[in-house]
């Protein structure tokens, strides 16, 4: 994984509790939350580096960051894919997402967390936003992709959106409620 907790610390992808910091049960609490981001990005980076580059560029990408001493090219679409200074990118907007979903998978079924003292308010608008958002900096690395296709030898990148279960694919909006 290259993607952390610390991307879901700030707004918009802020994810309360996703950096383990206090004490006692609230430490324990924080445990789990983090160990939950974890496991959404665990399940989740993989499959977004792969709707983007696709399954052999991606393997050829994880595969050079491993290397030592890892070539430029693969520094190069690292830090395109991950700005690790701003905590920005479209892996991170990926993860949450899927992370915000509300809906929990129980022994029943499907259910909706509901709370007395508080208003439930659908995570939808939110979840467009940060899809949106996603999509504008995938577009900024296809066509940086592209207009590097030589260093990456590839001659026609094919993206793999087409085989997507959804509606849309990485690139593409969803429409705006907002």
């Amino acid at each position: 994984m290259i993607l952390d907790e610390t991307y879901f610390a700030y707004e918009p992808l802020h994810i309360p509790f996703a950096e383990a910091s206090g004490v006692g049960v609230s430490k324990l609490l924080d445990t789990k939350k983090k160990e939950q981001v974890l496991n959404t990005i665990a399940t989740r980076e993989l499959q977004f580096l792969k709707e983007l580059l696709g399954k052999d560029l991606r393997d050829a990408f994880l595969a050079g960051l491993n290397d030592d001493p890892i070539e430029q090219k693969w520094i190069d679409l690292r830090d395109k894919i991950y700005d690790s200074a701003n905590k920005i990118s479209p892996v991170a907007n990926y993860v949450y997402y899927f992370y915000i979903d509300p809906t929990k998978m129980t022994d029943v079924g499907i259910a909706i967390a509901k709370s007395d003292n508080l208003i439930n308010v659908s995570p939808l608008i939110r979840q467009v936003e940060v899809w949106n958002d996603m999509a504008d900096l995938n577009l900024e690395i296809v066509e940086w992709l592209d207009e590097n296709s030589d260093v990456y030898e590839i001659d026609d990148i094919e993206y793999p959106r087409d085989n997507w279960a959804k509606d849309y694919g990485i690139l593409d909006y969803i429409n705006r409620l907002v």
